[in-house]
């Protein structure tokens, strides 16, 4: 109850109902990491928005319809102080004083215990709608004194991160994207899976190397060197910025909109069908795939299957121990009345699925490759492979591999599937990665798991 004060005395009014909150199984401190709570009748799995009290509301205790995943620490009523509060010094957050863009490798035992870990596709949509309403404020939604909220980023788009000025943001987007990896709210392959662990690996050990949280990125070094002044250095990020990494230098030669053309194999999977990829010239131009029977044919003839990829869905399916690399086309219907249609493109080598991936992924937005974006997202498709692709000339760290912890790296489903080479195979992954400095292997994780949730519709037992 909220106490209002009126003329005729003070009354109560009951809190508008949360219908963003999360419902855990029991209690705040009693939770099974699972978003399940049965009715009364135990029919189910409640999905719906709850009221958060159904009584007075309890002032130490987190609200019933508040939420409770986070891997930070919790305030708590303490009355031996002059303030009547305190804070838990064994939360993952350590005391007031810790260096908020350095964040410890794990959480204490009981804050692990309390996390939330999405079983089922309606699990993971319930963890998208614990969103407070910004036209309220969090009292009308709920929230008391000594409760604990999970702060998250809403958007995973994320354009101006400066690694000399943003430290503390980079790093609470990395912790977001570490615990939604860990937590299992993406699916991810054992490759990409691997990925993680060994940026995530590469991060602790550079905070190790950089107790302070400095970076030791080749910008920093070029300003300890005398090379650049400050002037020079704030002109080259405005370029940057302004330009793109690619400096602008192309854009001034554009007289047309370019196109790509090569070999690819093609493939309309149909329900009790044996056949096989067909080998065809494909030609993307003007948001369209045209596919020809051979290059011949493109000069001459009209294509045997046209493709608009405007507004389509663009899965990745890459497996690179196999050599596999895949992209799943979903193209809505012309009337937009019907089903998807649904094609697969293989193409032969990491290189040319780097330009037609990221050309599908621009055509669903409605660029062309005249876009400026083009070139930075073959580039950045380019190094996730890069990091996931075993090297063998890169040698692991000498690490003890007892010293390492699978479960601070890998989420319960893969640590089960690792087994006993789970470890193992964290160095190995992590070899690909040990030239990074803290900043940048941070960017590279936050990159790839914002990858991840733009493309995240591929099956969970990939």
């Amino acid at each position: 109850m909220i106490p209002v004060a009126e003329a005729n005395g003070t009354t109560y009014l009951q809190p508008a109902a949360d219908t963003n909150s999360f419902v855990p199984i029991s209690n705040a401190y009693h939770s099974n990491g699972s978003l399940d709570r049965s009715q009364g009748n135990g029919n189910g799995p409640l999905c719906a928005p709850a009221s958060p009290y159904g009584t007075t509301p309890r002032r130490a205790a987190t609200a019933p319809g508040t939420p409770i995943s986070s891997p930070t620490g919790t305030w708590k009523h303490n009355s031996s102080n002059g303030y009547g509060y305190g804070y838990d010094s064994n939360s993952s957050f350590g005391d007031f004083q810790e260096n908020l863009a350095v964040s410890p490798r794990s959480p204490s035992g009981d804050v692990r215990a309390r996390l939330l870990r999405p079983k089922s596709l309606v699990q993971k949509a319930r963890l998208n709608v614990g969103w407070l309403d910004s036209s309220l404020s969090i009292m009308e939604q709920g929230v008391r004194e000594y409760d604990t909220l999970c702060l998250r980023f809403k958007y995973f788009t994320f354009f101006d991160l400066n690694p000399k000025y943003d430290q503390v943001r980079i790093n609470q987007l990395y912790e977001q994207a570490k615990w939604a990896i860990l937590n299992e709210e993406l699916d991810c392959t054992v490759e990409e899976t691997l990925m993680f662990a060994g940026l995530q690996f590469q991060v602790n050990y550079q905070t190790d190397m950089q107790p302070a949280g400095l970076d030791s990125s080749p910008s920093k070094k070029s300003h300890e060197n005398g090379a650049d002044d400050d002037i020079d250095s704030a002109l080259n990020e405005l370029q940057i910025t302004l330009e793109g990494p690619g400096g602008g230098n192309d854009s001034g030669n554009i007289t047309r909109i370019p196109e790509l053309s090569d070999y690819l194999r093609f493939l309309k999977p149909q329900l009790f069908t044996l056949k096989g990829f067909k080998r065809y010239y494909f030609t993307y131009k003007d948001l369209h795939l045209h596919l020809f029977k051979s290059q011949e044919y493109s000069r001459r003839a009209a294509p045997s299957i046209s493709i608009n990829l405007r507004g389509c869905e663009v899965t990745p399916d890459v497996q690179l121990a196999q050599g596999k690399f895949g992209i799943r086309l979903e193209v809505p219907p012309q009337g937009r009345n019907g089903p998807n249609s649904e094609f697969w493109v293989r193409c032969d080598n990491m290189e040319q699925y780097a330009k037609w991936m990221a050309a599908c992924r621009l055509a669903a937005k409605g660029r062309s490759l005249a876009d400026s974006s083009y070139e930075s997202e073959v580039q950045s498709i380019r190094s996730l492979l890069q990091i996931q692709k075993p090297q063998a000339q890169a040698a692991p760290l000498n690490i003890n591999p007892r010293s390492v912890d699978a479960q601070d790296y890998l989420s319960v489903k893969m640590q089960r599937k690792l087994a006993s080479k789970a470890v193992q195979r964290i160095l190995e992954a992590h070899a690909n990665v040990r030239q990074l400095a803290l900043m940048e292997a941070k960017l590279k994780y936050i990159q790839a798991w914002q990858t991840m949730r733009l493309n995240n519709t591929k099956p969970a037992n990939q």
